[in-house]
């Protein structure tokens, strides 16, 4: 039932956002993307899926590689980056069957940003399936 819910939360937050309203104004806050990521990653290694199983497989390893000391706060929405890290994650355990899912950061000073990754050892989009992956509501 919160799977579903937070799906129709999600979908009608996207169609306000393409409308140009937005149901909750975004915060700007300070966070501590180490915390935020071991949130993130605590919170999917306890997932189940729809058949109450362990969303993590068996031999999948879940690691939060981020080293506190190298990244720096930034400002943003809480909220919305977990959930953002969230369905990432939560993504690459759908297709993992074996191996790792790894989320990991760098700064980049130059330009005054963070970058997230999270990389997987799962088997990847298909080339069909690329072509279509930033058109909405495509799986």
């Amino acid at each position: 039932a919160v799977r579903l819910l937070d799906l129709v939360a999600n979908v009608m937050e996207m169609a306000r956002a393409e409308a140009g309203a937005s149901a909750h104004a975004i915060e700007k806050v300070a966070i501590n993307m180490m915390d935020l990521v071991d949130e993130v990653v605590g919170m999917t290694a306890m997932a189940e899926d729809k058949s109450g199983r362990p969303l993590i497989a068996p031999d999948v390893m879940l690691s939060n590689r981020m080293r506190s000391g190298d990244l720096p706060v930034v400002r943003g929405d809480p909220c919305k980056v977990a959930q953002l890290l969230y369905n990432l994650v939560t993504n690459a355990a759908k297709f993992t069957t074996a191996g790792s899912i790894r989320v990991s950061a760098r700064e980049d000073r130059e330009h005054g940003t963070l970058e997230v990754e999270v990389a997987d050892t799962g088997r990847g989009i298909s080339p069909d399936g690329l072509a279509r992956i930033f058109e909405p509501f495509q799986q």
